[in-house]
């Protein structure tokens, strides 16, 4: 019987008690609230540099595989891109969407920094003449049957060029936050 009667005289938790674990507990879960939403946003980051650094490369891959420098205006992966050509120099820019569809642009549109409201993300291709390459030309393997002459015939003449690719998140705000950047240098047998 002292059992029981034990039993009958416990009165259980407080108020304050049970306020305190309520309070606790609310901290603990704001806590792995915050956790969850920081994870959701490096792996959406972490995605969306996957993304730009998959088409610089793609960008390069063409670029090292044209027979001049300026032949990537034709190629389809910029289609659809702003480009601008000064002398040695091109300027590519291409708009994406969120679903990293390409969002056609106008050049008044990016001089009036009016960029269309579904265009989340901006990848630039620098191509110029690369004038701190250390890549020699008479060490530059060439397959004869393209028709060139092979390495280290005096005739060879070319230029390097460094094709240099960035991207970037477009906010609302019309800024840019960075996600990545690649670059190469390729030499060109004219």
């Amino acid at each position: 019987m002292t059992q029981f009667s034990r039993l009958k005289n416990n009165q259980g938790f407080t108020l304050v008690e049970v306020m305190i674990s309520i309070l606790a507990l609310t901290m603990l879960s704001g806590f792995i609230l915050q956790m969850f939403l920081l994870a959701s946003q490096v792996n959406q980051k972490a995605q969306d540099t996957s993304y730009v650094t998959t088409n610089a490369i793609n960008a390069i891959e063409v670029f090292k595989n044209t027979k001049s420098p300026f032949d990537i205006e034709n190629d389809s992966i910029i289609k659809g891109a702003l480009i601008e050509r000064k002398d040695d120099e091109l300027f590519i820019t291409t708009l994406y969407d969120h679903s990293w569809h390409v969002v056609p642009v106008t050049a008044n549109d990016i001089k009036a920094g009016e960029i269309p409201d579904e265009a989340k993300f901006q990848i630039d291709i620098h191509i110029s003449v690369d004038t701190e390459s250390s890549v020699n030309p008479n060490t530059i393997n060439l397959n004869y049957s393209s028709g060139l002459q092979a390495a280290g015939d005096a005739a060879l003449t070319g230029r390097v060029f460094k094709m240099e690719v960035t991207g970037y998140r477009l906010q609302v705000d019309s800024t840019k936050s960075y996600l990545a950047s690649l670059d190469a240098s390729h030499y060109f047998v004219y």
